[in-house]
């Protein structure tokens, strides 16, 4: 899931490089020229073809790299286990100007004559009513790895994020690009 927002990340911050860049390249070539009106629409069509491009591509990219994540989860993760939660640490996340707190259970479960004590690093309960100590709750493992753990009922805020974020970067990207090249941009801004 990092590793998806961390490619997000990357990706905006390169389209607007993009847009930049390609602008400055325009806008250089002509300095020192007399532009016209053809040449004054592609220097603002040429960087949003650009940057709504990347943002198609972006949104595309995060939701086959969230549908390809969830499908390797579950392809991993197919061993149910009773496990019992003994503990439930409380985790602050977000910044300083907004700040909230997620629960992450601790679960121990034996396997194979083996016990184990699982934990992640975050749960998605941002009303803290998780998991409680005590609590016996079936969570999936591999049997390979079994120091961690799918929890199917867990993390589902999260994942609908990344599917609506990647949604509106493709809905975003494709509809600046469709204005530019349908012809829509020309006819709204035709002088005279």
């Amino acid at each position: 899931m990092r590793k998806i927002r961390r490619i997000a990340s990357i990706f905006a911050f390169t389209a607007a490089i993009a847009a930049v860049v390609s602008f400055l390249i325009i806008f250089f070539r002509l300095s020192g020229k007399q532009i016209d009106y053809g040449t004054a629409k592609d220097i603002i069509k040429a960087p949003m073809i650009v940057f709504s491009t990347i943002t198609v591509v972006e949104g595309l990219i995060i939701l086959a790299g969230m549908f390809i994540l969830q499908k390797r989860i579950k392809e991993k993760y197919i061993t149910p286990i009773e496990a019992v939660c003994v503990d439930s640490k409380k985790i602050a996340a977000g910044n300083q100007r907004y700040r909230y707190y997620c629960m992450a259970p601790v679960y121990q479960f034996t396997l194979n004559g083996t016990e184990y004590t699982v934990e992640k690093e975050i749960y998605d309960n941002y009303d803290l009513d998780g998991p409680q100590t005590g609590d016996v709750k079936t969570i999936y493992i591999d049997e390979n790895a079994p120091d961690y753990y799918w929890n199917p009922t867990g993390g589902k805020m999260e994942i609908v994020f990344m599917y609506v974020r990647g949604a509106i970067f493709c809905a975003i990207g494709a509809s600046i690009l469709f204005f530019m090249l349908s012809g829509l941009f020309d006819t709204i801004f035709k002088i005279g």
